[in-house]
């Protein structure tokens, strides 16, 4: 089987890679200008700088564009990422305006106590619902069942609090 690790060895970091650009660049400048005679060493000694020169040239092109790709794909992904979660959070928030009185009843007993968490029976039907609407979840393991920790997620709980009033006055009005 062919180990291709020693090919690791000759990559060459880009500040060194840039230095030999810039070294080539003054080269050719100065040899323009006739300030040197690179010629004179050697015939064949201008065309290989100007090969390195290109090659180093290439390969700064490439890992910039390479940098660039990388950085701009990971802030897209990461808008897209938070736009789906805004997306995401804002349907489960919008259930909240359309439970029923025996649904909305854990979430205002946590309201009133002001506890994000609670402790219910495991095959609780209303528990069930808020979780399949995720406005509930529950850490799983192994539990009692009479006494199952189930938790409001943060941002449903912040809004909560945010509506507190105002659930809680729907709550009465359902009551009635």
């Amino acid at each position: 089987m062919f180990d291709s690790g020693w090919l690791k060895a000759l990559e060459i970091p880009t500040r060194i890679i840039a230095g030999i650009f810039l070294f080539c660049s003054i080269v050719i400048v100065l040899d323009y200008y006739s300030y040197i005679d690179f010629d004179g060493f050697n015939p064949w000694s201008s065309f290989v700088l100007l090969l390195i020169w290109i090659l180093a040239l290439c390969i700064l092109l490439t890992t910039g564009i390479k940098n660039f790709w990388e950085k701009f794909s990971e802030k897209q992904k990461s808008s897209r990422e938070k736009t789906e979660r805004e997306i995401f959070e804002n349907s489960v928030l919008a259930r909240i305006d359309y439970l029923s009185r025996n649904e909305l009843r854990p979430l205002v007993d946590c309201l009133e106590k002001n506890q994000q968490s609670f402790l219910g029976y495991v095959y609780d039907g209303d528990n069930s619902n808020l979780m399949a609407k995720n406005l509930l979840s529950t850490p799983g393991g192994t539990h009692n069942q009479d006494y199952y920790p189930f938790t409001i997620p943060d941002f449903v709980w912040k809004y909560l609090l945010k509506q507190k009033e105002e659930i809680l006055s729907r709550y009465s009005s359902l009551n009635d």
